[in-house]
C-alpha cells in the first residue's frame, strides 16, 4: 500500500466511519438535512438545484464555454465558508486551496462532488448536507457543531494537469537550487536530487525490507520546517512498506551514520496529499488525531536525512 492510498483511507475513515446499525440514522438524518436546508432556500427566496447526492448548488458566476472539471485534475479555487445557521467558519477570499478533484483527497466530500459540476472561471454555492461534510466532527473553536450543514461559495480559479503541474515544480526545484546555491547534487531520471553531507568509510547500504533508523527535517521549498525528528526520537522505516518513495530512495544511498539532502517534486512525496475546507481547520484535525501531519499538496519538499542504523 503506498502512500497516496493511506491518506486516501485516512480522509475516507474520517468522516464515513458507521456500521449497518447506524444505517438507519444516517438515512434520518439525511432526511432532516434535506429538510432544513428546503426550509432555509424557501425562507430567503432562492431557487437552488438538486444534486443526486444531496447537496444543492446555486449558479453565481458562469462560464460554460471555458474548461470543465475532470477527475484527477488539480484545482486551485477560493471559497467562502457557513453554516446553515449563519456562523462564518472561514470568509478570507484570498486564500487559494489546492486540491485534486475525485481522488478523495478533499474533505469535505460534498465540495469535492460540487466541484465536479463547474468550470473555470465559475463561482458556486453549495448547501451541503451534514452527511456530506464532517459527520460527527465538531469544534467549538471554528463554531462548528456535530452535523452542521455547510454552505459554501466555491471559485475555481484554474485548473491544471498532473504533467503541467510536475513541470512547474521541477522549475521551482532548478530556482530553489540555483538560489541557494547548492552544488555537487546527483539528479535522478525520476526528478530526485541528492548530495551527500557527511560521508563514512564502512558499513553498506540497505535495502528494501531492512529495518532502518532514521532522524529527518522535512522542509517546503521556501525554507518553512514542516516536521523534523532532530530534537526528539528517531524514526524506524521498513524500506518498501509505504514510506514516502522520494526519502526512501535517499535512504537506500546512505550509509549508517552518514547524512544526505533530498529534493524532490510531490509525486515522490505525498502528491495531493489531504486537502481541508475550511483550510485552517486542517491543522485542527491534525492536531486532534483525525489525519496525519501531511504536508500541502502538491508541495515539492526538501530533506535532510541521517541514517542512524
Amino acid at each position: 500500500m503506498n502512500t497516496r492510498l493511506l491518506l486516501m483511507l485516512f480522509a475516507f475513515s474520517l468522516f464515513t466511519q458507521c456500521d449497518k446499525d447506524e444505517m438507519s440514522e444516517i438515512e434520518k438524518r439525511q432526511k432532516e438535512d434535506d429538510q432544513k436546508i428546503n426550509d432555509y432556500l424557501a425562507e430567503n427566496d432562492i431557487s437552488a438545484q438538486k444534486h443526486r447526492s444531496g447537496l444543492y448548488y446555486l449558479e453565481i458566476e458562469e462560464n460554460p464555454d471555458n474548461k470543465k472539471v475532470s477527475e484527477g485534475d488539480i484545482i486551485y479555487a477560493k471559497y467562502t465558508v457557513s453554516t446553515l445557521d449563519g456562523d462564518d467558519l472561514d470568509v478570507d477570499t484570498d486564500t487559494i486551496v489546492v486540491f485534486e478533484h475525485g481522488s478523495g483527497s478533499l474533505v469535505p466530500e460534498g465540495l469535492d462532488i460540487g466541484c465536479g459540476l463547474m468550470h473555470k472561471g465559475e463561482k458556486l454555492r453549495f448547501f451541503i448536507p451534514s452527511v456530506l461534510v464532517f459527520n460527527r466532527y465538531s469544534n467549538p473553536d471554528f463554531k462548528l457543531e456535530s452535523g452542521s450543514i455547510l454552505v459554501c461559495d466555491l471559485e475555481v480559479v484554474d485548473i491544471q494537469g498532473k504533467d503541467e503541474r510536475l513541470e512547474e515544480e521541477k522549475e521551482l526545484i532548478a530556482n530553489y537550487i540555483e538560489t541557494n546555491k547548492i552544488e555537487s547534487l546527483k539528479e535522478f531520471a525520476n526528478g530526485l536530487y541528492f548530495k551527500k553531507l557527511t560521508a563514512q568509510d564502512q558499513g553498506s547500504r540497505p535495502d528494501d525490507g531492512d529495518i532502518v533508523k532514521v532522524h529527518f527535517e522535512r522542509r517546503y521549498l521556501d525554507g518553512t520546517i514542516h516536521f523534523s525528528t532532530f530534537h526528539n526520537n528517531p524514526v524506524s522505516v521498513q524500506l518498501g512498506k509505504n514510506a514516502v518513495e522520494g526519502l526512501e530512495e535517499g535512504i537506500k544511498l546512505l550509509k549508517p551514520g552518514e547524512r544526505g539532502l533530498l529534493i524532490f517534486p510531490s509525486e515522490l512525496g505525498f502528491g495531493a496529499g489531504i486537502q481541508v475546507i475550511p483550510h485552517e481547520l486542517k491543522n485542527e484535525l491534525t492536531e486532534d488525531g483525525y489525519l496525519s501531519n501531511t504536508p500541502e499538496p502538491f508541495s515539492p519538499l526538501v530533506y535532510e536525512i541521517e541514517l542512524l542504523d
